[in-house]
């Protein structure tokens, strides 16, 4: 109820000369942000992973949490009917989109700041609509944004609902926890973690850390080939077929009832 009372008389003072909705990112105050692991392996067996975020914070209403990946362009196929038939038609090119992001915010971003001041943090998909861009050689239909989201969703790389909490530690801090989930479909490089905290509708904190993610052992060395040489790549890519294929025939010839 309190929040709501400050957030009602904050956007009061949007009417009056020289208010504003938050503290410039510069005004925030510094914190400590610590990831837990800070850095994943990602092996053989590499299946995901989950990253604790604990943070030390001023007195705050809320807070958001974020990991983004650097900006990527892609060419997405657009399916229509051909003669009744489903066919790819033509391509969409994506461009500025996050290659991963994932979002934990302790209530709805509308709750917690401005829509402006979201685009400015970048923060939930206020701002993806505003950095994501799309082309294509026929008319768009605008479902675009939400496609784009549906399918990094379905392929592990964008959360909006990661868990986060806030526990009291004195009258004047809290401890920050979340869990950011890492889908085995994220790829190796490093990303930035930042945490932003909120109070009466105000930016009051913030705290930044890097996430680094990097493939070991037979993963390194067959990500290694597939970059960096490509056709010792597909030798050893057809090498191990042959030899998975030898072993299961091998295996299927000595069961009971095979005939031999």
């Amino acid at each position: 109820m309190i929040r709501f009372l400050s957030a009602m008389v904050v956007a009061l003072l949007l009417g009056m000369p020289g208010a504003s909705t938050a503290q410039t990112l510069e005004d925030a105050t510094a914190i400590g942000v610590t990831l837990t692991p800070e850095q994943i392996s990602v092996g053989t067996f590499y299946n995901g992973a989950t990253v604790q975020v604990a943070a030390d914070l001023p007195w705050c209403d809320d807070v958001v949490v974020f990991m983004a990946g650097e900006t990527e362009e892609l060419a997405l196929n657009r399916k229509g009917r051909v003669a009744g038939i489903w066919l790819n038609v033509t391509q969409v090119t994506v461009a500025n989109a996050p290659e991963v992001y994932v979002l934990a915010a302790s209530d709805d971003l509308d709750r917690i700041c401005t829509k402006d001041e979201q685009r400015n943090l970048h923060l939930g998909e206020a701002y993806l609509r505003s950095q994501i861009g799309f082309e294509c050689d026929r008319p768009l239909t605008g479902r675009e944004f939400d496609e784009l989201i549906d399918l990094k969703k379905h392929r592990g790389t964008y959360e909006f609902d990661a868990p986060v909490s806030l526990s009291v530690e004195s009258s004047n801090r809290v401890a920050l926890t979340a869990e950011l989930p890492v889908s085995p479909t994220v790829p190796p490089g490093e990303y930035g973690v930042r945490v932003y905290g909120f109070r009466d509708f105000r930016l009051t904190c913030k705290g930044a850390a890097v996430l680094s993610i990097g493939r070991v052992g037979l993963a390194e060395w067959l990500g290694d080939l597939s970059q960096n040489h490509a056709a010792m790549y597909g030798s050893v890519a057809i090498a191990v077929a042959i030899l998975v294929g030898i072993v299961m025939g091998v295996i299927f010839h000595s069961l009971p009832g095979s005939g031999h």
